[in-house]
């Protein structure tokens, strides 16, 4: 019995008093030999499911996965395709001597079923489906509930050589980082999403935060302001401080060296001039702090 496929079907006939069993793994039957019975006693019924080729998805999240069912016989067969539940997906009529296959799958455990009744009643096979390549986005945050302007940092386990992209939902993107840090200037719900891309496999997972508003320093601001065209970085500390400034396109690309002030008040312009039309982001960090700001050059 081991050399047939999962779901056969074996009943003996006695062809001395017309009895019909279902023969099981290691079972036995039991006959009384009559004298002068002519050969043959019993004949074997075997009933199996169609042969099948399985095709792996390309990835794990991929739905591209198939089952074709072979029908050598001279016959037409009905087969059901269920998902590990037993609920029907998809019925389909094999003609003889023909093929059908059952496409667009994702991976995971289906069971083809026979309808027909058999001695051993419905004929049932159990196929799985796997990837033939993976790629997962899963990470983590420090904390789904923050303030505006409070740091919160974004972990995965994925390598930084991957194609990793993150989105904060606020506008600001980046690439290529396994654990990143970003604020948010603004209350409000974001949809905070990690993309990772291998070959031509990708993924994307995804997390809600709840951003709502901080108390504000008094004593120390940072902001970006617009005069006559030009953007500047506007710093108010209330001691002589060192800040950093960096400008990155909407793709987290820098686009410009990091600028420097160094003081308690003042401003400086930032290196936009050769900057197309588009977003940007301007990122300024006073050592213990950090935010982003988001203008738009037109």
């Amino acid at each position: 019995m081991e050399g047939f496929s999962e779901g056969s079907c074996f009943v003996i006939e006695d062809l001395d008093n017309g009895t019909k069993t279902t023969l099981e793994k290691d079972g036995l039957y039991y006959f009384n030999a009559t004298i002068g019975f002519k050969a043959p006693r019993f004949i074997i019924h075997i009933s199996t499911p169609l042969p099948k080729t399985v095709a792996e998805a390309s990835c794990n999240n991929s739905q591209d996965g198939s089952i074709t069912i072979n029908n050598p016989s001279t016959t037409a067969s009905t087969i059901q395709l269920k998902d590990n539940a037993g609920n029907l997906i998809k019925e389909a009529i094999v003609t003889s001597n023909n093929a059908y296959t059952f496409d667009k799958l994702a991976i995971g455990t289906y069971q083809l079923s026979y309808p027909m009744v058999t001695e051993c009643g419905n004929m049932n096979q159990t196929v799985n489906i796997e990837a033939t390549k993976e790629v997962n986005a899963n990470f983590e945050v420090s904390a789904q509930e923050v303030t505006t302007n409070e740091e919160v940092n974004f972990t995965t386990s994925q390598s930084k050589g991957n194609n990793l992209t993150w989105d904060f939902g606020d506008g600001t993107t980046a690439i290529g980082e396994s654990s990143i840090k970003h604020q948010y200037q603004e209350a409000g719900i974001y949809n905070v999403s990690l993309t990772n891309i291998k070959g031509e496999c990708s993924i994307t997972e995804s997390i809600t935060l709840n951003v709502s508003k901080g108390i504000q320093s008094q004593a120390n601001s940072m902001e970006v302001s617009q005069q006559n065209g030009e953007f500047y970085a506007v710093f108010n500390f209330s001691e002589n401080t060192l800040a950093t400034i960096r400008l990155t396109n909407a793709l987290g690309q820098e686009i410009a060296t990091t600028q420097q002030f160094e003081g308690k008040n003042g401003r400086v312009r930032l290196q936009l001039e050769n900057a197309a039309e588009g977003v940007y982001m301007i990122i300024l960090n006073d050592g213990t702090e950090s935010i982003t700001k988001k203008i738009v050059k037109q």
